[in-house]
Order: structure tokens, then C-alpha cells, then sequence
């Protein structure tokens, strides 16, 4: 058992140095100055293998603060503000949301035993590792540092919503029997069909959205499920630990097929292609070209037929992607609509109290920035790019020119820039038609550097997505997002607009802090792709 979890530990420790190396080397200024040998490093790697292991256990520590705050503390502090429910209620309903989110939907869309990882191929079929003593080891290395990450939080979060601390023990207790009963009826449909559960697309997202109505509707109906009640009684207690204890006693010594038909869930073939299937679904199947797309060929030809080169080349690539572009413009357009239009019902149901919001409402500039990262379509522009034109031609030398890159980048920058800018002149519009449909006064300044801040936001966002895309290029051709300083960076301005959500003022200050910080990280972005991109943008 020591020696499987050593060396499953050395080959994620490996990995995971090897991969940071790898990326270190593509990074400007430094990376020129790495010189390959490092891979032969042993000293350096074990350090690197070290940091990156440690590093990722306090990922995992702080991700499970991240997640309670996010999945319960968030909506429950939000609920409480708007009277929705009592804090004596608080307790009560994060126990709920635990239960559906964290018991029902959790092992079985995320299943330790049946997981596609590259180490669980390397060890069972490259090293002979035996089946059953490699599961023992990955559940032990899987499962410890879940629940003793999760205590600490349980505790801090019930504490926090005034419950107490019997009662995050029994959430943990709630946690360990429902994780294991969870894996316990995967093994077990396994060992009857040969099917994994958990790689069952339909019944997971079905499951996912039944458990996030159970986890919330309460809350909004203003309704308190017994789930606290009847699980932390004694006798739910009781059988929580039974169901727990037998689970277990199933997964580890009850199912007799690890050594057998279980080594078939972890088949090279169906292993690659799982994971093809996955990125597809998960990252790029709402960019993939259907044959309607194509028709566009025989309807813009002739509008087209003027260009050549690499501007016919972009122009084709946009008018075959209007269905995953231009849609989803429309789409934001219309919801800006609706959302305007609730406004001008508003405003003649209740003038006084209309004039009073639409007078208040550059005060909430902070949450229009949070708004406009899930308003702009680059992130969705930039995948499409990849998956439907960049993956295969950049393995051609005259594509990866540097004038043909910076070239093709402009063109994107203008093109999808515009369709941020609809978005961004389409809200600002409908701000201040409303103040004036409700008779405040619209023509000021405040709500012209409103504007102007919606306006750059939506170029600080494409740019922002075209600046980590050009610089850093995540994707690899199995359509996996491989870099981790593109990760750090793309999560990094998703808390910074997070933050701006949380901040409860609109004040001049605040708009020319995000002015300021927008206009510069636009520049500084630019400045960075026109330098290093003819380096970095390549096929991975």
C-alpha cells in the first residue's frame, strides 16, 4: 500500500514538474534562458515535484473554502439581505444545500474509483500496477485529504450561519456516508452492466439540475426542507453511518472484480477517446461547424468575392460561425430588451419609486462589470477559432509567420471587438433611456463615464480573451486547456470582477479606477501580443 501510494505520488509529482517546466520555457523574457537540460535536472524536478504537490493540497484546502462560500455562504447571505429567510434558518438550509449538491449530484458525476486520469492509465497498463492495490491507494489519496480539507470549512461555515459544531460534524458525517454510497452503487451497476454511471452525460446533467432545484428552490419558495431534521436525528445518524460503513465495506473488499473486468474501464482506446468525447462536450461542442454553417459558403461568395488571402480566409470564418457568434449577440440583445422593457412597466407602474432606482443606478457600476465578463463573446470567438481553423493550420510553416499571425489577429480583434461593442452600446442605451423614461436626469456626467466604462469594458474583454489566447495558447490537440499561467491569469480577472461585484459603491473614483486599469491593461496586452505572439502561438 506504501509503495502504490509512493509511486502514484511520484508519477503526478512528475507530471506535474515536467508541465510546469514546459510552459516556464514559453514564457517571455525567461523562458529563453531555460535551457532544455532542465528536464534532466533531478534536483531541481524532486523541488518542483514538491512545490507542485504541496502548492495543489493548498489549492485543494482553500478550493473547498472557495466552494462553500460560493455554493452555500453566497446565496444564503444574499437570501438573508433580501428577507427571504430568518438567520435561525441558515443552518438548516445549508444542510439542504449540502445534501443535493455535495451527496446527490457530487459522486456521481465525479466518481474516484471509475475516474479518467493519465497516472490511473501509466500505472495500470504501462507498469503492471495490480488493479485492486492501485484503487485502495487512489481512494486513500483521493478521499483523506476530501474530508479533512472539508472539516475546517464545515466548521468555519456553520459557525459563520450561526448553527454549531455537532452539526458540521454531522454534515461530515453526511459527507463520508453519501460519498461512499455513491461510489458503492457505480461499482456495483458496473459489475452488473459494465457501464460507468458517471460517464452517462444525460443522467448526470439531469441529476445536476434536479439537485441544483432541491439545493435553491427551497430558499426562494421561502420554504425549510426537514433534511436537517430527519438526518441529524439520532436514528438518521444511525443509518447515515450504516449506509456509510457498508458502502465502504462494498467498494474496498465486497466488489471481487478489480483484478478483472475493472482493468476494461481503463481500456487505452476507450480511455483516449472518453477524453476526446469529454473536451468535445464539455469545451468545444457548441463551436463545432454543422452543415447548415456551411451553406454560408454559397450565400457570402459573392460578397466575398472582392477579398483574398487571409482577409477572404477570416471573412469565411466569420460568416460560417454566425450561428455561434452572432446568435449568441442576439441572444444578450434580447435579454438587454427584456430587461429594459421591465423597466419602462416598472416606471409607469411606480414613477416615484422608478426615478429614485434610475437616479441610483451608476451606483451600480461594480456589478455591471461582473455583467459585461459574462456578457462578451470572446472566450466562445477565441474557442472556435481554435477547434475550427487554428488546430490544423498552424501545423503549415506559412501560417505561423509572424506577419500572418499578427495580421489574422487584427482582423479578429476588430471583428469580434465589434460584436462586444453591440453588447456594451446596447446596455449603456438602455440605461439611460430608462432614466429618462423614468425622469431622472440622463444627460450628466456621471452616467456619460458610465457608459464610457461599459463601452471599454467590452474591449478590455475581447482583448483580454485574445491577449491569453495569442500569448500563451491553451489548447492542445486533444482539446485539453494544458497551460497554467493562462488559467491563473483568466481566473485572476474573474475574482478581480468578483470583487467589484462585492463593492457597494459607483462613486467617480471608483469609475476612473476601472478607466484607468482597463485602458492600461488593454495597452499592456497589446503591447505583448504584437511581441510575443509570432513565438507563442502555436499548435501544442
Amino acid at each position: 500500500m506504501n509503495k502504490t501510494l509512493k509511486t502514484i505520488l511520484q508519477i503526478k509529482a512528475t507530471v506535474g514538474a515536467n508541465t510546469f517546466l514546459y510552459y516556464l520555457k514559453r514564457l517571455w523574457l525567461i523562458g529563453k534562458h531555460i535551457p532544455d537540460r532542465v528536464y534532466m535536472d533531478e534536483t531541481l524536478k524532486k523541488f518542483l515535484a514538491v512545490l507542485t504537490t504541496v502548492l495543489g493540497q493548498f489549492m485543494k484546502l482553500i478550493g473547498k473554502a472557495i466552494y462553500l462560500l460560493l455554493a452555500a455562504g453566497l446565496p444564503l447571505m444574499l437570501a438573508m439581505e433580501k428577507g427571504m429567510l430568518e438567520p435561525a434558518q441558515a443552518p438548516s438550509h445549508l444542510v439542504n444545500i449540502l445534501f443535493f449538491l455535495s451527496c446527490i449530484t457530487g459522486p456521481m458525476q465525479d466518481s474516484a474509483v471509475f475516474g479518467v486520469t493519465r497516472q490511473k492509465f501509466i500505472a495500470l497498463k504501462y507498469m503492471k500496477m495490480p488493479p485492486k492495490r492501485y484503487v485502495y491507494a487512489d481512494l486513500f489519496m483521493r478521499y483523506v485529504p476530501f474530508f479533512l480539507y472539508f472539516l475546517p470549512g464545515l466548521i468555519g461555515a456553520f459557525l459563520i450561519a450561526g448553527g454549531s459544531i455537532w452539526q458540521a460534524l454531522g454534515s461530515f458525517a453526511m459527507l463520508f456516508s453519501f460519498r461512499f454510497l455513491g461510489e458503492a452503487i457505480q461499482v456495483w451497476y458496473y459489475e452488473k452492466k459494465e457501464i460507468v454511471l458517471s460517464r452517462k452525460v444525460g443522467l448526470v446533467w439531469l441529476l445536476i439540475g434536479l439537485s441544483l432545484l432541491g439545493a435553491y428552490l427551497p430558499i426562494l419558495m421561502r420554504v425549510e426542507l426537514p433534511t436537517m431534521r430527519i438526518l441529524f436525528s439520532i436514528p438518521g445518524i444511525i443509518v447515515m453511518l450504516l449506509i456509510g460503513a457498508a458502502s465502504f465495506y462494498y467498494v474496498i473488499w465486497g466488489y471481487k472484480g478489480y483484478e478483472t473486468a475493472f482493468l476494461r474501464s481503463v481500456d487505452q482506446k476507450f480511455l483516449l477517446s472518453s477524453m476526446m468525447q469529454e473536451s468535445k462536450s464539455s469545451t468545444f461542442s457548441d463551436v463545432a461547424v454543422k452543415e447548415e454553417d456551411l451553406k454560408a459558403d454559397e450565400r457570402v461568395a459573392g460578397r466575398f468575392a472582392r477579398l483574398q488571402g487571409y482577409a477572404y480566409l477570416n471573412a469565411l470564418f466569420f460568416a460560417r460561425h454566425r450561428r455561434q457568434l452572432v446568435k449568441p449577440v442576439k441572444i444578450r440583445l434580447l435579454i438587454i430588451l427584456a430587461v429594459f422593457l421591465g423597466g419602462l412597466l416598472f416606471a409607469f407602474l411606480d414613477p416615484a419609486k422608478a426615478q429614485q432606482a434610475a437616479g441610483q443606478i451608476v451606483t451600480f457600476l461594480p456589478f455591471f462589470v461582473f455583467i459585461m465578463y459574462f456578457m462578451s463573446v470572446g472566450d466562445k470567438a477565441c474557442r472556435a477559432m481554435f477547434y475550427n481553423c487554428d488546430m490544423s493550420l498552424l501545423h503549415y510553416g506559412f501560417y505561423r509567420q509572424p506577419k500572418v499571425i499578427l495580421k489574422n489577429f487584427r482582423f479578429r480583434l476588430l471583428r469580434v471587438g465589434l460584436y462586444d461593442f453591440v453588447i456594451g452600446l446596447a446596455l449603456s442605451a438602455a440605461v439611460a433611456l430608462f432614466c429618462a423614461a423614468a425622469g431622472a436626469p440622463w444627460a450628466t456626467l456621471d452616467l456619460a463615464m458610465f457608459a464610457a466604462t461599459i463601452l471599454l469594458l467590452s474591449v478590455f474583454f475581447t482583448v483580454h480573451h485574445l491577449f491569453l489566447y495569442y500569448v500563451f495558447q491553451p489548447f492542445t490537440t486533444d482539446l485539453n486547456v494544458k497551460n497554467p499561467f493562462y488559467r491563473l491569469l483568466n481566473t485572476a480577472v474573474y475574482i478581480l470582477c468578483f470583487i467589484c461585484m462585492e463593492i457597494r459603491t459607483g462613486s467617480m473614483g471608483f469609475t476612473l479606477i476601472v478607466l484607468g486599469f482597463t485602458a492600461a491593461y488593454i495597452a499592456a496586452a497589446l503591447i505583448l501580443v504584437y511581441r510575443f505572439a509570432p513565438k507563442t502561438f502555436r499548435v501544442k
